[in-house]
């Protein structure tokens, strides 16, 4: 599997996890994920993230101040450095240029990988 492949394939089970997730429930009392301050090891040392966010399985929580997840051409991901010293304005008018770049950009994604997936069984059958 090469590098966009395996980016794609990451990109979508995100994707999927953050669809699915919201709608599952877990039994009385086994609902709440530990903040990953209170994970051994995790966090240690790099305060640069912010304060952990607290969740529980099936809450929903706006990211709104992280921005939004710019898709590069081949597939990695990335933020908007500046996302925070944005005016709202600012921060309106580069959301709707980046989804609707994300868009063009997954398309293209996709319709690259279903041609690598076209070659490489048509290579294997002149084996």
């Amino acid at each position: 599997m090469n590098h966009l492949e395996m980016s794609l394939v990451f990109l979508f089970a995100a994707l999927i996890c953050l669809l699915l997730v919201p709608a599952a429930k877990a039994d009385e009392g086994e609902d709440e994920i530990p903040i990953l301050s209170e994970i051994p090891g995790v966090g240690e040392g790099n305060d640069e993230a912010g304060p952990a966010i607290p969740l529980k399985l099936g809450e929903k929580k706006k990211l709104d101040h992280i921005g939004p997840l710019v898709i590069n051409k081949d597939g990695t991901t990335k933020r908007v450095t500046n996302w925070d010293k944005m005016t709202p304005d600012e921060r309106d008018a580069a959301y709707e240029r980046i989804i609707a770049r994300n868009r063009l950009r997954l398309k293209d994604l996709k319709d690259r990988l279903a041609k690598e997936a076209i070659e490489e069984q048509l290579s294997r059958k002149e084996l």
